[in-house]
């Protein structure tokens, strides 16, 4: 585990992960909001999960109330490390339709800018993808233009873009959980954080 809210958690996907995962990939709900519609073999995914050991790439795997509900990705990272494309797709389908796809990308999107502090986040959504596309307007994505020939829309996301959404955000989370106070436990060994706290988890204050 490497961050936890309340009852949700973000991880770092791992090789026991993959047949779920390639499962998720493969499941024609998931499969039609993605770029390639063919069925993922598992010498297939075990060959991506080799490549992705090699690469900058990051993957996480994501869940609420005890069960791991989907996958984000972080890809195409440029040199410094500090722009990327961001994925995510929702594998549970019993968490397509309420409220932690939208819990876990805002920390997500926290843990990105502020502990992983990446100054870009790209993304591209299929035109198909209503609900990829309310839940990026949502957190304060920009869209930069359409790609007729992807079918897609493209999205760019700063830190400032997010400060500014950052208040209306919190207060959803706060009205959730029904808390004056948020508190997101992040792995300091992963995160290369100082702390005179003992244990592996460091409290952050969100605010």
């Amino acid at each position: 585990m490497i961050v936890k809210f309340e009852n949700v958690y973000i991880r770092e996907l791992v090789d026991s992960d993959l047949e779920m995962v390639r499962r998720w990939r493969n499941h024609p709900t998931v499969k039609r909001h993605l770029y390639t519609q063919v069925n993922i073999s598992q010498d297939d995914q075990l060959k991506w999960f080799e490549q992705q050991i090699k690469s900058s790439n990051r993957h996480f795997i994501i869940g609420a109330v005890g069960e791991d509900i989907g996958l984000i990705s972080l890809t195409d990272f440029n040199k410094l490390k500090t722009s990327c494309t961001s994925n995510i797709f929702i594998g549970n389908l019993d968490y397509h339709n309420n409220q932690y796809p939208i819990i876990l990308s805002i920390i997500f999107t926290i843990m990105g800018f502020d502990l992983l502090k990446i100054k870009e986040v790209k993304a591209e959504v299929l035109f198909s993808n209503l609900g990829a596309i309310k839940l990026n307007e949502l957190l304060g994505f920009k869209r930069k233009r359409e790609d007729k020939l992807k079918n897609a829309i493209l999205y760019t996301f700063t830190p400032k873009d997010f400060e500014k959404e950052k208040s209306k955000l919190l207060k959803l989370l706060k009205l959730y959980y029904n808390r004056k106070i948020l508190h997101m436990e992040v792995n300091i060994r992963y995160f290369d954080l100082p702390t005179d706290e003992e244990g592996m988890f460091k409290s952050i204050e969100l605010n």
